[in-house]
Order: structure tokens, then C-alpha cells, then sequence
């Protein structure tokens, strides 16, 4: 059962008719300078009308999102790694959820590759992080990608996202309705 504190940060994530609508800023870190993120404080401004609920930023990048992060809901991104590797799926833990909790985060994520050869520790970060969210009641997001594309692999990747204690998951669209919906 979820705490008051992660039930209360989860609501603070939902916008109208309680939908979660999060803006992604936190691609810079794995791909690079990418068009649109390199001031993301302004576009964190810009972003002000429109009607997302939250913005997800790596750690670093909170700072600069000046006062859009006061009027939507803020999930930080724990999990890094970078197109430069040889392993680019790769993911491993950049900070804990007491930092993002310091940093006035409403929610944690995470990210998980199933299928690459290290995923078996981001298996383990990611069970770190539900356990520690959950003692500071921050809700967390995992970031569930199958390495296989098959509707299948995106089930079971999902399912073991939420048996690790994910609260929100994010995935691959399998290709129909029908399958998604499973």
C-alpha cells in the first residue's frame, strides 16, 4: 500500500481529470546537445502554457528550470548513461531518491533495459530506488524497455517494472490498441 506522502506527490503529478502529462527534458544527459535542450530553462518557460503536468530533468538540470518547477509537478531522473558507450543501454545510478527528495522532486525514475547484458543490475538499482523512494514517500517512474520489440517482452517488462514497486511505467507502444491495452 502506498504511503500518504507518495499518494499526495502522485496527485501533485496529475493535471486535469487526474491525467499525468510529463514533458521529457532529461534526454541531453544520454544523447547529447540535442535542438531545444540546450537552454532548458527556456524552454522549461516556454513550456508554461502548455498543458503538461510535470517535467521529468536529470539532477543537474533542476536548477535551471527557474519557476516551472514550482507549478508542475517534478520527477527526477536517477539512471544514466550515454550514446557514447558500448553499451548505450546501459543504465546506472547517477544519484539516490534522497537527493531528488532534496531537490523538491514529487517522483523518481528510473530506467531499465531488459534484455541488455547489465540487467541484471539495473534490476538491482531500480529495486535501491523503489525501496528508498517508498521510505521518503516519493512515487517512482520506471522506464521499462524491452530490448526484444515483441508485445510479449513489452508485457513481462512492464509487469516486472510494477513487481519491483514502480507506481507509473513507461514503455514502448506495442504496435496496436489491443496489445497495449494487455
Amino acid at each position: 500500500m502506498a504511503s500518504m506522502g507518495t499518494i499526495r506527490r502522485l496527485r501533485r503529478l496529475e493535471g486535469p481529470g487526474g491525467r499525468i502529462f510529463l514533458a521529457a527534458l532529461d534526454h541531453g544527459l544520454p544523447a547529447g546537445p540535442l535542438p531545444g535542450l540546450e537552454a532548458p530553462g527556456v524552454l522549461a518557460e516556454r513550456l508554461a502554457g502548455t498543458p503538461i503536468s510535470g517535467i521529468v530533468a536529470n539532477p543537474g538540470i533542476v536548477r535551471f528550470l527557474g519557476g516551472i518547477a514550482d507549478r508542475t509537478g517534478l520527477v527526477v531522473h536517477l539512471s544514466a548513461g550515454t550514446i557514447l558507450s558500448n553499451h548505450p543501454t546501459s543504465k546506472v545510478l547517477s544519484r539516490l531518491p534522497e537527493d531528488a527528495f532534496a531537490l523538491g522532486a514529487d517522483a523518481v525514475s528510473v530506467q531499465i533495459h531488459f534484455g541488455d547484458d547489465s540487467e541484471d543490475r539495473m534490476l538491482a538499482d531500480a529495486g535501491l530506488v523503489a525501496d528508498e523512494a517508498a521510505a521518503l514517500g516519493l512515487p517512482v517512474i520506471a522506464m521499462a524497455y524491452p530490448n526484444a520489440g515483441s508485445p510479449g517482452a513489452t508485457l513481462h517488462a512492464v509487469h516486472a517494472a510494477a513487481e519491483l514497486g514502480a507506481v507509473l511505467v513507461q514503455t514502448h507502444y506495442t504496435g496496436s490498441v489491443e496489445s497495449f491495452l494487455e
